[in-house]
């Protein structure tokens, strides 16, 4: 009896499999007829579209296994057949969505594979070549005065060899070094095969870095001199003149990507002890979707330069850990104080992994769709003080103002709020002693009596020695009135090079 059942069961859910698909199905024709328009042209658009991404029936024998890409994830729709005439020969007939997100959430996997397939040749490079030239045009929208360009051709001089830089940015004493990779990641890397995914992390960071440090090496290391850039894509060669390169002091490296690959951007850790990176390698990684994000979120050149600088420094600290370049980002915004998370961390033996940033940005953006209440933007946290020198910084455009704020925006909340509480006690202060510092080596402010007493003051080899091992360091001033101001901020390493001007 209980055979019986078993098999009556089979057969049943048999005959069941087979009438679905034709219940829920619709006629090609009936497709056909509602895409074209009142002219009754594109009659055959319907069928057309179902030859790129549809499947008929048993045209997938072999069955995939569990990491290898599902033929439906990419050929969405089903195509029923009938046999016409003698049955030799079959045509659609009728037609199923069997997968609806690859026309919605996953709509870009199901286009890439779309233009792969028709474009073989062409699509890889045009692919990369949108990914180089839409990063350049991102990273370079909060320096209009910079020198841009994507595909850029370099030459030896002395082989008459050329090579391409896939982009480059020089803003005043900032470089931007750009080699972008719009290679999608395969599904196996993605659903966890991690021998296919390092093998892929080779191939696309690994090398995007070797070219990364041959393009600095030719445009600003000892061998500069035997290359010279003879075309651009976009941008123009007369951009990057040896007058505006000879004045980069600061260079940063970026990985564009057509996908986002996980926390492998901001665990740059991980990266180093697969051997993918050298140690202490600390290029951005990140797709262009972020990269997006992250340039509509800051709102100044100064913003971005601090955030440059500060994912820089922690995407590749042993002791941090941050979940995707939201959280990276929210973390920045918030002005957190990572120094202080590393250190704690490091007397547990543990990881400091810092999330809680991404709802800011659900809200917002919700908002902004319609789909929540009203819900401000996520900007930079400064205190009312420190908006008002760089607002005033902005203003005046003083020389060396651009990184004045930019180190301003560097500094950790926590640190800003406790100057704030102590700002009358420095002042005080002032009336035992001309000038004298507190903090301690990640964040220190120097305050000095009367604008006179800078050159002294700066000009004493001890205290400079002092400030130079301080990571960042505030300078305030008393004025006439007797009130204490704050006037500027600088790298702890670059305190020699503080400039002597008065608001």
């Amino acid at each position: 009896m209980d055979s019986a059942t078993s098999e009556w069961r089979y057969r049943y859910y048999q005959a069941l499999l087979l009438t679905v698909p034709t219940a829920l199905s619709v006629p090609l024709s009936d497709l056909d007829l509602h895409l074209s328009d009142a002219a009754g042209k594109f009659k055959k658009r319907a069928s057309a579209i179902m030859q790129h991404l549809g499947s008929a029936v048993g045209e997938w024998s072999k069955p995939p296994g569990p990491l290898a890409d599902t033929p439906i994830r990419t050929h969405p729709f089903l195509v029923l057949t009938t046999r016409e005439g003698d049955g030799s020969a079959e045509t659609p007939s009728r037609v199923l969505l069997a997968n609806p997100s690859a026309l919605d959430v996953d709509a870009a996997a199901t286009i890439e594979s779309l233009l792969s397939r028709v474009f073989p040749k062409d699509w890889p490079g045009k692919r990369a070549q949108t990914v180089d030239n839409y990063a350049v045009q991102l990273l370079s929208s909060h320096f209009p005065a910079a020198a841009a360009a994507s595909g850029i051709y370099v030459r030896d001089i002395e082989t008459g060899s050329e090579f391409e830089m896939d982009g480059l940015i020089v803003a005043g004493e900032t470089a931007i070094f750009v080699e972008g990779k719009g290679a999608p990641l395969k599904l196996a890397s993605l659903r966890g095969d991690v021998k296919r995914m390092k093998s892929q992390f080779e191939n696309l960071i690994g090398e995007a870095w070797g070219q990364l440090e041959r393009d600095r090496e030719a445009l600003l290391g000892d061998s500069a001199y035997k290359y010279q850039i003879v075309r651009t894509i976009t941008g123009q060669r007369e951009f990057f003149s040896s007058k505006t390169l000879a004045g980069v002091k600061r260079v940063h490296f970026v990985i564009p990507t057509l996908d986002g690959l996980g926390e492998a951007g901001n665990n740059l850790v991980m990266l180093h002890e697969l051997g993918i990176l050298p140690d202490q390698a600390s290029p951005w990684i990140i797709s262009v979707a972020d990269l997006a994000l992250v340039t509509d979120t800051l709102r100044s050149g100064p913003e971005f330069t601090a955030y440059l600088r500060f994912r820089d420094k922690w995407s590749k600290h042993p002791r941090i850990r941050v979940h995707d370049e939201i959280e990276m980002l929210a973390m920045f915004l918030e002005g957190t104080d990572v120094s202080l998370r590393a250190r704690s961390a490091e007397q547990h033996d543990g990881i400091a992994f810092i999330s809680g940033g991404q709802a800011r940005f659900d809200d917002y953006h919700a908002y902004l769709r319609g789909d929540g209440p009203r819900a401000a933007r996520p900007a930079k946290k400064t205190t009312p003080r420190v908006h008002r020198i760089i607002d005033e910084l902005g203003r005046v455009k003083p020389n060396g103002w651009f990184e004045a704020a930019t180190v301003f925006l560097s500094t950790p909340m926590t640190c800003a709020i406790a100057y704030d509480k102590l700002w009358a006690n420095y002042n005080e202060r002032l009336n035992e002693t001309p000038a004298h510092l507190a903090g301690d080596e990640d964040v220190s402010i120097f305050i000095a009596r009367t604008a006179e007493a800078w050159e002294k003051i700066l000009a004493d080899d001890h205290i400079l020695d002092d400030l130079s091992r301080r990571e960042i360091v505030w300078f305030a001033r008393r004025d006439q009135k007797g009130r204490l101001h704050l006037e500027w901020a600088s790298l702890g390493s670059e305190v020699q090079s503080f400039p002597r001007w008065r608001f």
